[in-house]
């Protein structure tokens, strides 16, 4: 429903002033709010030892990725050697949920991350 009222308040913002719309039906509608969630990692001090507990050199490096790509969990599990290129220090996903093509600008951290995950 939000959605639905931004939609029809650009469409009342950019509507011609000869075109006639009604007022946004969806001001009438009482929506829940929304909380705000917090995702970040507060603890990183001492999440980061515990990560480097983690056995599996491939399940650890997916792990830093996606803390430092910000990735779906996902999506990291599916990358694929072949989008990794390290001369040009990017991953280029061909496919996102969105429909689109997407690169991942690595650091040099990152590149080090995914060069021990090829490793592994």
């Amino acid at each position: 429903m939000m959605d639905f009222r931004a939609a029809y308040n650009r469409l009342l913002k950019k509507a011609d002033d000869d075109v006639k719309l009604a007022s946004n039906p969806a001001k009438k509608v009482d929506l829940n709010p929304e909380k705000a969630r917090d995702h970040s990692v507060t603890d990183l001090a001492r999440w980061w030892p515990r990560l480097q507990l983690v056995e599996n050199p491939s399940r650890r490096a997916m792990i830093e990725l996606g803390l430092f790509s910000g990735l779906r969990p996902g999506t990291v599990a599916s990358l694929q050697r072949a989008w990794v290129n390290l001369d040009k220090k990017a991953i280029c996903i061909p496919k996102m949920k969105a429909d689109g093509e997407f690169h991942l600008p690595l650091s040099v951290h990152m590149v080090d991350v995914v060069k021990r995950a090829l490793e592994a």
